[in-house]
């Protein structure tokens, strides 16, 4: 049977027959005012209905206080944006996966197996509605669900990959974080729920070192969704997704905003967001802070090349192929 089933004192079975692929079981324990939580569901709408009847049956589990993810497949850990607020603990073996060249996780493009990079036959949607306040009283819409943007800013690095001083950082990331930001009146140190754009890892670590975030630190996690592998993918609208699961996630914990980034082409174009569930205070603000990245000196293009980057890709099929990159040594 479909639900929350009490197994013994303390201990309660979130079941989901017939338990096929997609359909996991989740488990809760209780005690006194303490949480833990064995895994979330497939997606957000599972994972909150789930969460309501544990609410419903178990007061103390209004608040989870730690999540563990026993595993790294999505039928696991792809309603973790809700619990935005707990500690969430997984097996190293979840990270070795991403990162361990198997049969099922093949090198694609040297060094990044396939879990560690974006992945394009993804079956799922994402949707929001924004409107104004007037609106959603009108519309009889409890106010404890609102969500509102409180900024954004973005930028274009040098669109050009020769003309970059490096191919490792990103001003224009960190020119929209300041902007977006300072619109909000509020400090990196300030932003709560985090979903940085993952299509490959050097887009989360060049995110996080222009933004001044630290990349390991296991209680400020940088994804809500799990990145460009497990939601959304390229080409099918991401960022919609960041965005609907920081709604999520500022639902749970509204005290701190939360910052969403989104990022293409060649990480060329970049926008930073800030969300809160408090309205903001003078309103919502946008600016383009592409001037402060235009202003930066590029590469001479009539200088001897070096070569800053390489890869290696693989295909199923076909025999590897290398790229390298080159550029001018000096940017001016």
């Amino acid at each position: 049977e479909k639900g929350l089933q009490e197994v013994g004192e303390g201990l309660f079975a979130y079941l989901q027959p017939d338990g096929g692929w997609g359909w996991s079981n989740a488990g809760l324990v209780v005690d006194g005012d303490s949480t833990l939580l064995v895994d979330t569901l497939y997606d957000l709408a599972l994972t909150e209905e789930m969460l309501r009847a544990m609410r419903d049956a178990v007061p103390a589990a209004a608040r989870i206080g730690t999540l563990v993810n026993t595993h790294a497949n999505g039928d696991h850990c792809y309603g973790n944006a809700l619990l935005a607020d707990s500690e969430i603990i997984s097996s190293a073996r979840s990270a070795e996966e991403i990162m361990t060249v198997t049969e099922g996780n093949r090198m694609v493009s040297f060094p990044y197996p396939k879990l560690a990079m974006a992945n394009l036959t993804v079956d799922q949607s994402a949707a929001f509605i924004c409107c104004s306040v007037a609106a959603a009283r009108r519309l009889g819409l409890p106010d404890d669900g609102w969500v509102f943007p409180h900024s954004g800013a973005e930028a274009v690095d040098h669109w050009f990959l020769s003309h970059r001083e490096n191919l490792y950082s990103s001003p224009a990331i960190a020119a929209a974080g300041r902007q977006a930001l300072t619109l909000a009146g509020v400090g990196i140190d300030e932003i709560g729920p985090i979903d940085l754009y993952s299509c490959f890892p050097i887009a989360v670590s060049m995110g996080a070192e222009a933004l001044g975030l630290p990349i390991d630190d296991p209680a400020r996690p940088l994804t809500l969704t799990g990145g460009l592998t497990f939601g959304g993918g390229p080409g099918n609208n991401y960022v919609s997704h960041s965005i609907a699961a920081m709604v999520a996630a500022l639902r749970e914990a509204p005290d701190a905003p939360g910052l969403v980034t989104g990022l293409g082409w060649y990480a060329t174009k970049h926008a930073v967001g800030v969300y809160g569930a408090k309205p903001p205070e003078a309103g919502f603000r946008v600016q383009n802070a592409q001037a402060e990245v235009d202003a930066l000196p590029q590469c001479r293009s009539d200088a001897t090349a070096s070569a800053p980057s390489w890869r290696c890709a693989r295909r199923k099929t076909r025999a590897p192929g290398a790229t390298c990159s080159t550029r001018p040594p000096s940017p001016s």
